[in-house]
């Protein structure tokens, strides 16, 4: 009896506690390197902060990272805007072909109904469903997305392109996804200082990389207009690559272009792709964020150990990871350290009992 009300006590407690872990800046699950020890209020959010411990519970020490991958869009840059332009333009084109058809199977709502949910675009809020299609793919994956359902509402009648010949529907589609001109050349970045982390990275030690399911006009275009160009090592595109995430393929290529194995490398990103990357590739962190169309619950599922709100907290992780500027100073590791100590730690239940979300069958601890 009194192991059942020990029970029912600690599932009255993770229900009460349930909404405050969701607005959380890290996620609850771990790598068994790192232990939650303390809780800070940083603009109103509750933000949990993790110290390292040298080794873990099968007494293996921790990896030294050496590399950190970053994603582009919805990790670096806010995409949301470019996004609705390229449906928005994509779907008056549908609307035009439908209208200018004598075909009854053309029917503008049944093809854009169609359209929307090859790609994984939701009217309603009018924004992607959280890791669909537009928001993980390669555009050459979106592309044949939209040509096959567009082929499938259509039937096998050829269409028109611009000068008025004969085409097949994945030729009309490439002509007006070309017709948008360029996607993510000026897409804001998500924190104002990006720049100043990647030169925080590589004051660290690391090595920088992006690894996108972007082309490489589009992300050399944001380098520019970003200013990253010199300090970012390597950057590897979606129409670049044998396989595109979340197969192991770009990490695997980028580790061999950096001569960095795997289990030395930071894998951060938004999606399900970017978390799948780094499980199918043995990274040795994966870090989601929450800037982007993954929720908590799949990026956890996916293979990711940490969440975080956005990039730029990031430097705070490094730090209670013991991954120091090369360049600190004595009086700033010791300002780090007193930081990392400031608050004690509450835990909530024991062992594998409790787990906020899925972690691919993984052990997990519940701290508050």
């Amino acid at each position: 009896r009194a192991h059942k009300r020990m029970t029912f006590l600690r599932l009255l407690v993770f229900l009460f506690l349930l909404p405050w872990q969701l607005v959380d800046s890290f996620a609850l699950f771990t790598p068994s390197f790192l232990t939650r020890t303390s809780v800070i209020h940083e603009k109103g959010n509750l933000l949990p902060i993790l110290s390292l411990s040298s080794q873990n519970t099968n007494g293996a020490t921790q990896p030294q990272h050496e590399m950190i991958v970053f994603d582009k869009d919805g990790t670096l840059t806010d995409c949301t805007k470019t996004f609705q332009r390229w449906v928005n333009a994509m779907t008056n084109e549908i609307i035009i072909e439908c209208e200018s058809s004598v075909n009854d199977k053309k029917s503008a709502e049944s093809s854009i109904i169609a359209f929307h949910n090859a790609i994984g675009w939701n009217p309603t809020t009018d924004n992607v469903y959280p890791s669909s299609m537009l928001a993980a793919g390669t555009w050459e994956d979106i592309l044949h997305e939209t040509h096959t359902a567009l082929s499938s509402c259509w039937g096998n009648e050829s269409v028109e392109d611009d000068l008025n010949n004969n085409c097949d529907v994945k030729t009309k589609v490439m002509e007006w996804h070309e017709n948008v001109g360029d996607l993510h050349g000026f897409d804001e970045p998500l924190i104002d200082d990006l720049r100043g982390l990647f030169q925080d990275c590589k004051e660290r030690g690391l090595i920088t990389a992006i690894c996108t399911s972007d082309d490489r006009t589009g992300t050399d275009a944001c380098m520019n207009n970003w200013d990253l160009r010199d300090v970012v090592d390597f950057s590897i595109c979606g129409d670049e690559v044998t396989h595109a995430k979340p197969h192991a393929n770009p990490l695997q290529m980028l580790c061999e272009f950096s001569s960095v194995s795997p289990e030395k490398c930071v894998v951060v990103g938004d999606t399900t792709a970017d978390a799948g990357m780094g499980k199918n590739g043995n990274a040795g962190l994966v870090v989601g964020v929450l800037t982007g169309s993954g929720t908590p619950n799949q990026l956890m599922n996916e293979g990711a150990h940490i969440l975080l709100s956005d990039v730029g907290k990031l430097p705070q992780l490094f730090d209670v990871l013991g991954l120091h500027k090369v360049s600190s100073t004595k009086e700033e590791e010791e300002q780090e350290k007193e930081w990392g100590q400031s608050v004690s730690a509450v835990r909530i239940g024991g062992g594998n009992e409790a787990s906020f979300v899925g972690n691919g069958g993984r052990g997990s601890e519940w701290w508050s």
